[in-house]
């Protein structure tokens, strides 16, 4: 099913979209699972990854989450980036598609 592209955008007066099956798509699947605590949705309670502002991020729970809900996806790399002067810390998150 195809979902809505986040942040939302508007194309010839219509919320954009990103198509099942497309990199973009798996691409923001990952993001988010990687930005929604653990507990934070009410219907399912085990998805998403404990905020690493506080405490260090641990990989094995990003590849738990995307294994566990998104079984076509097979990360192939996750590393941090080098951390900027803010603070701010970008994790790099590669993946090929599973059968």
């Amino acid at each position: 099913m195809d979902t809505l592209k986040l942040p939302m955008t508007f194309e010839r007066g219509t919320a954009a979209t990103l198509s099942e099956g497309t990199r973009p798509y798996y691409t923001q699947i990952i993001a988010l699972a990687c930005r929604i605590e653990r507990g934070e949705l009410p219907l399912e309670r085990t998805y998403g990854t404990k905020d690493p502002t506080f405490a260090q991020l641990r990989e094995s729970e990003i590849r738990y989450t995307i294994s566990q809900f998104w079984p076509e996806i097979q990360l192939t790399l996750i590393a941090r980036d080098k951390p900027k002067n803010t603070g701010e810390q970008r994790i790099l998150i590669d993946f090929v598609l599973g059968n």
